[in-house]
């Protein structure tokens, strides 16, 4: 079960980077090894690069294997949990949701990533006292 705790991010890349490129950013891609232990792994969509410590939905043609395509729907289950924690994240931080901040310098980036990291860390901070029962709201 999910506890929703969101263990690795990236800010900085602005809304335009494809999420493929703005995980090149994370922790989990530039030190896989520091965040993963013996065999664990992640799981991504198609549109992340498979290595030792990503595996992915396969892509067309290989997603049209019937086999494949029960690997698939059963990792994308995974992505509606991801999806919930977006959704905790800004139901409970309203202020991410179209986050209302003018970008129009590198402070003002810098503010808003600042918001953002603010965010994620009482997210988890939530959790931790509240107990992982919290994210069985969403």
């Amino acid at each position: 079960p999910s506890t929703l705790r969101i263990i690795d991010f990236a800010h900085g890349p602005t809304g335009s980077a494809h999420d493929a490129s703005a995980f090149e950013y994370t922790c989990a891609a530039k030190y896989p090894d520091f965040l993963f232990d013996g065999d664990e792994f992640a799981w991504g969509d198609s549109a992340y690069a498979v290595t030792e410590r990503m595996i992915c939905i396969h892509k067309k043609p290989a997603a049209d294997i019937p086999a494949n395509s029960i690997f698939d729907k059963t990792l994308s289950l995974l992505r509606v949990r991801s999806e919930h924690c977006m959704g905790a994240l800004k139901g409970c931080w309203s202020c991410l949701s179209g986050l209302r901040v003018s970008i129009n310098s590198n402070n003002d980036h810098i503010r808003a990533c600042r918001w953002i990291t603010i965010s994620i860390i009482l997210h988890n901070l939530i959790i931790d006292l509240e107990g992982t029962q919290s994210a069985e709201y969403f």
